[in-house]
């Protein structure tokens, strides 16, 4: 949530969705941000990628630290273009 707010524009929108899916929790964040490239969109996971190299604040490293937080958890994280902005999709098995 805190890149999502970093990137988006000065009047910008950030929608979280969560919902239920089978045994699963999935969670969408979707911010207005200008579209990525395919190229930068394989690579925002990656340690020390930033899709701005020449931006002042940042290493890099908050979303591949995420992806392996996630994953540990056995989750997933995606991201992907869509109309409304860049959306990332997190999804985990439901604890009992």
């Amino acid at each position: 949530v805190d890149n999502a707010c970093k990137v988006s524009s000065h009047k910008g929108k950030l929608a979280v969705k969560t919902c239920r899916q089978d045994e699963s929790m999935l969670i969408s964040i979707t911010n207005t941000c200008s579209e990525l490239s395919d190229d930068e969109l394989s690579k925002i996971f990656e340690p020390f990628f930033r899709t701005d190299p020449a931006a002042q604040n940042g290493t890099g490293l908050g979303l591949a630290i995420t992806k392996r937080i996630i994953e540990k958890h056995r989750g997933t994280i995606t991201a992907a273009n869509t109309p409304t902005g860049l959306e990332m999709r997190i999804g985990r098995p439901v604890i009992r």
